[in-house]
């Protein structure tokens, strides 16, 4: 999720920010529509915020799949 081990709730807060504003832009208008700066700009975060939490738009969906992976595993060890 993050790339730091120990975040902030700040930093939390603002990875989440990015990744669900993310995936709303993603939904509405397609992944390859979607740039960086409408992310950010619907996010209210600048592109330095988004860098330190995301490498590209490609980890945006690499997260995805990570968080569906993990809550299948948990619904499988239910």
């Amino acid at each position: 999720m993050l790339r730091n081990n120990y975040p902030s709730i700040k930093a939390v807060n603002s990875w989440l920010n990015l990744y669900n504003t993310a995936l709303s832009l993603f939904e509405q208008k397609g992944y390859h529509q979607t740039t960086i700066r409408m992310i950010t700009a619907e996010a209210n975060c600048s592109l330095g915020s988004f860098y330190r939490y995301f490498g590209s738009k490609e980890e945006i969906i690499l997260a995805l799949y990570e968080r569906i992976s993990e809550q299948l595993e948990e619904s499988l060890l239910e």
